[in-house]
C-alpha cells in the first residue's frame, strides 16, 4: 500500500502542475493582451498624425491662391495659344472658365477668317449656355458680349442675329440631351418641347430671351447634381443689357 506521504506528495505535484498550466496559460493572454493594448496605441497615434497632417495641408492649400486661377497671365497664354494652333475648343461641351470664354471671344476674330466667325460665336454662346461651372451673373456677362459681337459682323441685319440666337436655344436643349443620355433626358425635354412650339408657332419673338434662358440655367445646374440648391433672383436681368430676337437695325 501507499504510504500517506506519498499520496499528499502526489496530489500536491498535480495542484503545483495545475497551477503551473493557469499561470503560463494567463502569462500567455496577458503578453498578447499587452501587444493588442501596444499595437491599438500605436494605429491611433498613427491616425492622429496623419489627420492633423492632413488638417494642416488642407488649410495651407486654403490659404494659398489657386495654381488654376483663371486671372492669370498664364491663362491667357495658353488660351491664345490654343487659338493659335487652331484648337478653339475641343468640342462645345468643353467647360471653359469665364475668363477663358472671354479671351476666346476677344481675340477669335483675330485668327479667324470673318466667314468663320458666326459658327466660333456660336460654339462660344451654347458652350457657356450650358456650361455648369459658370454662375448666372457669368453668363449674363457673356450674353452681352456675345451681342457685341454679333452686332460687329451683322450691323444691319437684325434678322441674322434673331436666327442666331433661335438655334443657338435649341442647340443648347439637343446638346443638354447628349450629356444626360436616353434615360435623363426626359428632365429637360418639356421645357425644349415648349421652346420648339414656339419656334415652329413664330410666337418665340414676341416673347422675351429670359423665359427660355431661365430653366436653361437651371437645366446647367441639374448637370452637376445642383439643381434642387439652384435659385435665381428674377431682379438680375435688370442688370444686364440682355438680348432680343427682334431688335431694331
Amino acid at each position: 500500500m501507499a504510504k500517506d506521504g506519498d499520496i499528499v506528495d502526489f496530489m500536491l505535484g498535480g495542484i503545483f502542475k495545475l497551477i503551473g498550466k493557469i499561470l503560463g496559460t494567463l502569462a500567455t493572454w496577458a503578453g498578447k493582451l499587452i501587444v493588442l493594448i501596444f499595437s491599438g496605441i500605436w494605429k491611433l497615434l498613427k491616425w492622429l498624425f496623419s489627420t492633423i497632417v492632413e488638417l494642416l495641408t488642407t488649410k495651407k492649400g486654403a490659404d494659398e491662391p489657386s495654381q488654376n486661377s483663371t486671372t492669370t497671365p498664364e491663362v491667357v497664354a495658353e488660351t491664345q495659344q490654343a487659338l493659335t494652333d487652331n484648337k478653339f475648343l475641343a468640342n462645345v461641351a468643353e467647360k471653359c472658365t469665364y475668363d477663358q470664354t472671354v479671351c476666346f471671344y476677344n481675340t477669335v476674330a483675330e485668327n479667324f477668317p470673318v466667314e468663320e466667325l458666326h459658327d466660333k460665336y456660336y460654339n462660344l454662346f451654347v458652350n457657356f449656355l450650358v456650361n455648369p461651372v459658370l454662375s448666372v451673373e457669368e453668363k449674363c456677362q457673356l450674353l452681352e458680349i456675345n451681342d457685341n459681337k454679333l452686332k460687329e459682323i451683322y450691323p444691319q441685319n437684325p434678322t441674322e442675329r434673331g436666327m442666331f440666337y433661335v438655334d443657338g436655344l435649341v442647340a443648347c436643349y439637343n446638346l443638354y440631351e447628349y450629356i444626360l443620355g436616353e434615360e435623363l433626358k426626359v428632365l429637360v425635354q418639356q421645357d425644349k418641347n415648349e421652346l420648339n412650339e414656339d419656334v415652329e408657332t413664330g410666337t418665340i419673338v414676341s416673347n422675351s430671351m429670359i423665359k427660355y434662358l431661365t430653366p436653361i440655367f437651371a437645366h446647367a445646374a441639374l448637370i452637376r447634381g445642383k439643381e434642387k440648391e439652384f435659385s435665381m433672383d428674377s431682379s438680375v436681368w435688370e442688370n444686364y443689357d440682355i438680348p432680343k430676337f427682334i431688335d431694331e437695325a
